[in-house]
Order: C-alpha cells, then structure tokens, then sequence
C-alpha cells in the first residue's frame, strides 16, 4: 500500500492508478512505506531526531502534513523516505500558508485534465453567469432567485471592495463544495459529523478546549458575515459551504483548511513543532458549529448580526485563553 507524500492518503496502486484522487498528484511521486526498512542509508539523522515518538510517526512535508498511525518501522521510513528540507519549520503557518497556496495553483492545472472536476465547474461558472444577466434582463423570479440563492451566484457582485473580495472567497467554498459533489470529495463529511460532535463533548470538559471551540465559532461567524456582505436568507448557502467544508476536513488528512488549522495549533517542544490534535479537533469543531449558527441567524432583520456576535464569542475567547495560561504556568510552578 503506497501513501501519498503530497496529502498522506493512502493509494491503492494495484488497480493501474495513475493520480492520486484526493490531490491529483502523480502515484510515481509516492513511495511505497513498505518498502524501504533501511535507516542508515536515508539522513539517519533525521531518524534518530523522531525516535523519541514510538507511538504515533509524523512525516512533514512544506506547506503540508503526511500523519502516519502505523507501526515505528513504518513511519521511520516514511520520515527518511522525505527530504531533508521538509523536516525544518515544520507546521509553520506561514510555510502552510504558501505551501497550501501552491497546491492550489497545482490543482486549478490539474482540473482541466479531470473530467469529474471540470465538468461541474464549468456548469456552475455558466449558472453565475446566467443567474447575473438574468436579473438585468428583468428576470428576476421565485425561481430565479432560489438558484441563484443555491449557487450563491450574487456573492461578490457589489461596489465594495471588501464585499468584492468577500464574495469571491465565499464563492470559491461553494465551488469547492460543488465540485466535490461529483467527484466524491464529501464522502468524509458523515464520519466529520459525528467527529464534531465528539470533539464538542470533549471540549466543554476542558475550559482551554472550550475556548478554543468559541474562538472557532466566532471566527466561522465573523468570516460567512464577511463572504455575504450583508447576511440574509438568501445567502445561507455560504454558511453551508463552509460547514461541509469544515466537515470534510475533520474526515481528512490534508487539505488547505487542516493544514492552515495545524499549523495554527501546533505545539512547540525541542524546537520542533508538533500537532496539537485536541486543539485542532476543538478550532474545527468549533467552525463547524460558527457556520451552523450563521446559517440559522441569517433571518434576522439585523444584517450584522453574525460579526456582532463573532466578534463577542471571539474576544471572550482570547481574554479567557490570556487570563488562563499564565494560571496554568504558574500553578505548575
């Protein structure tokens, strides 16, 4: 079984596969973990710098993360296996940031060679197009409206600039949503729900967890209000985009949104940043359920309402998070 060394899935290889389906890169830039036992030969010294971890090996790669939960052999092959650059600054932000940005440049190529992804992008670039012209036409229907609401083909259609940029961001979520309905990118999204869930229990035993989660619902909050300009009912569709795309990324390995949530959350020991997988679990869940309670509060005659309330989730968030980790610093002095 070879792993990806680009998104950490695995790959079956066996059927002729030439991609790798979640991130389209070519299989002969895999390597089969398996393979490879021989850890003098590979930079043995980045081996003996993991020995420590036993449990669990993590593999990173510039911008992106390889997680392996398998046997010590294994994932000390998977670490000599990568380059040595790869090693260095791992989990930094802005390393995801830029790595994740490359990714993205990367795969807007590869879409025009997969039909599963292209197809639906260029139906829903027709229905912006349609659904913007319609209106000035004096087309502007029950029906047209709740397409256009669907697609939320009115985001970023505004003389605002923040709005503008809003809009194009809350547009690409959709897409990224839509296209993932046809070529099988929301399968995680179930096994995501019930993570989310779990994560939520999980956090309100923990007052640093719980934070954590109010600062990821006041983000998700402030953030859909910013993609829609002005909230309403008709643009509830970018609120769900988001969920879906929060949910996805808690059933994952990779991805723009986890690597980003990673690096954010990662701890620092020996000079080496590590994932902080309860921290991540809390930021995630805690988006997941921010993008919800926007959808909800989209009704709402107030067309701020979302920021305002973002805005008080997440400053409670900070100020409780600065007041508790001196208190847990000096209480284990």
């Amino acid at each position: 079984m070879a792993f990806c060394l680009n998104c950490g899935k695995k790959i079956d290889d066996s059927n002729g596969k030439t991609l790798c389906s979640d991130c389209e890169k070519a299989i002969s830039q895999t390597a089969d973990l398996n393979r490879s036992r021989d850890r003098n030969t590979l930079y043995p010294e980045n081996t003996t710098r993991y020995n420590n971890n036993q449990t669990q090996k993590q593999a990173f790669m510039p911008g992106g993360i390889c997680r392996l939960s398998a046997s010590p052999s294994v994932g000390e092959t998977a670490v000599m296996l990568l380059p040595k650059s790869g090693l260095t600054g791992t989990l930094n932000p802005f390393t995801a940031v830029f790595g994740s940005i490359k990714r993205f440049v990367c795969g807007f190529k590869s879409l025009f060679k997969n039909k599963k992804k292209l197809i639906p992008a260029l139906v829903l670039a027709f229905l912006w197009i349609l659904l913007s012209l319609l209106p000035m036409l004096g087309v502007n229907n029950a029906a047209v409206k709740t397409l256009s609401s669907l697609t939320f083909a009115q985001g970023g259609y505004s003389k605002n600039i923040v709005n503008i940029i809003g809009g194009l961001l809350g547009k690409g979520m959709v897409a990224a949503v839509f296209v993932s309905l046809f070529s099988g990118g929301l399968k995680s999204t179930s096994g995501g729900l019930k993570q989310t869930v779990s994560s939520f229990k999980n956090s309100i035993k923990n007052t640093e967890s719980f934070c954590l989660w109010l600062m990821g619902t006041g983000f998700a909050l402030v953030f859909y209000n910013f993609t829609v300009g002005k909230a309403s009912v008709w643009q509830g569709m970018a609120g769900i985009a988001g969920l879906l795309l929060c949910l996805r990324a808690f059933g994952t390995s990779g991805g723009f949104l986890r690597n980003i949530l990673t690096s954010l959350t990662a701890n620092k020991s020996n000079g080496i940043r590590h994932e902080n997988k309860i921290s991540l679990q809390s930021l995630l869940s805690g988006m997941a359920c921010g993008f919800a309670i926007a959808v909800i509060m989209s009704p709402i005659p107030f067309a701020y309402a979302p920021y305002c309330a973002g805005l008080a989730f997440t400053v409670t968030a900070a100020v409780s998070l600065l007041v508790l980790r001196p208190a847990k610093g000096r209480a284990v002095t």
